[in-house]
């Protein structure tokens, strides 16, 4: 959505769903319930939750059958080539059973986007912030979650080519 001064608001929300209906007695359990590995819900990294590096997002790299994430990023640009954003993504991977939208996954963050004729150049910090990772009372930050370089901060940075969405 365009803004006075060439500000873009911009917003992202994804829902997705996995249904395994019936698997070989010969697989093991996660192969089972989940499915197949490279078909299972995944989700963080530099184009979902930047909070966190890609894959650990919710249940982490083993995957899941049920993703929600949204998005919400202001762009202001400063002279022709470099824009600046602040954004707030919220996301969960979860196992089985509904959607869990009490585990907010909250990332706050900014970015810096230099356009080449390749696409966009783009670094973006996101930290997670502590108290808003869930609302169902356990604000905690899973264990083995990343940390950002010289902070004990939870969150993750990237370097990528391409706009997020």
């Amino acid at each position: 959505m365009p803004l006075p001064l060439d500000l873009v608001f911009a917003q992202r929300v994804a829902l997705a769903s996995l249904f395994v209906f019936d698997a070989r007695a010969d697989l093991d359990e996660d192969s089972r319930a989940l499915g197949p590995n490279n078909y299972r819900l995944r989700g963080g990294g530099a184009n979902s939750n930047r909070g966190f590096v890609a894959g650990t997002l919710g249940v982490g790299l083993d995957g899941g059958t049920r993703r929600w994430e949204t998005s919400l990023e202001l762009r202001v640009p400063i002279g022709q080539s470099f824009v600046v954003a602040g954004f707030a993504d919220f996301g969960d991977v979860s196992r089985d059973g509904p959607f869990r939208f009490n585990h907010l996954n909250t990332t706050l963050g900014y970015g810096l986007r230099y356009h080449t004729v390749i696409g966009a150049i783009r670094f973006d910090v996101g930290y997670r912030v502590r108290a808003w990772q869930r609302t169902d009372g356990s604000n905690g930050i899973e264990p083995e979650a990343n940390e950002l370089l010289f902070s004990n901060t939870p969150g993750a940075m990237h370097l990528t080519i391409g706009d997020p969405f």
